[in-house]
């Protein structure tokens, strides 16, 4: 077994090839980095951490077993203020080079197409981040009203109800 812990995440992986050395990587990533994430977030702080396990099953089928965790800032859509969410996403991806074999894999992996030899990891990453997004992030109630009253305090315009 070859384990690659560092902080730093290889730009690319080899996912079928890491698969059969049994290949563990732990690491982070900038959010600053995620271009597709940038208008869904207030802000682009904080790191996404890594921890992928390259193994092939039983049957011999490949996957990528992991999680990452992630505190980043989304845009409540009630108030639009900064909304500090915190989440952790599991992963189970089987790397395959052709759609065909989607229907082959065991049900609770999820397909992870690979037409080259290698993928950008950080693309992987995005998109798991993107699926893993909230709909429609918001405040409990309460705390929008407390960012809204923050910002009218701050404002010279004031809001008239009824109008």
């Amino acid at each position: 077994m070859r384990a690659m812990k560092t902080h730093t995440l290889p730009k690319y992986i080899h996912p079928k090839r890491f698969c059969e050395d049994a290949v563990d990587l732990s690491g982070d990533f900038p959010i600053s980095q995620f271009e597709r994430l940038k208008g869904l977030l207030s802000d682009d702080e904080g790191r996404v951490v890594v921890h992928l396990a390259f193994r092939k099953n039983k049957q011999h089928i490949p996957y990528v077993e992991g999680n990452l965790q992630v505190q980043w800032h989304l845009i409540c859509q009630r108030c639009s203020g900064k909304l500090p969410h915190a989440t952790e996403i599991s992963l189970l991806l089987s790397p395959i080079d052709d759609e065909k074999y989607i229907e082959r894999l065991p049900e609770d992996y999820e397909p992870l197409i690979v037409e080259d030899d290698k993928i950008l990891l950080s693309a992987v990453i995005e998109e798991e981040l993107l699926l893993a997004m909230p709909l429609v992030p918001k405040h409990e109630t309460e705390e929008c009203m407390q960012v809204l009253r923050q910002f009218n305090d701050g404002s010279s315009t004031t809001i008239k109800k009824g109008v």
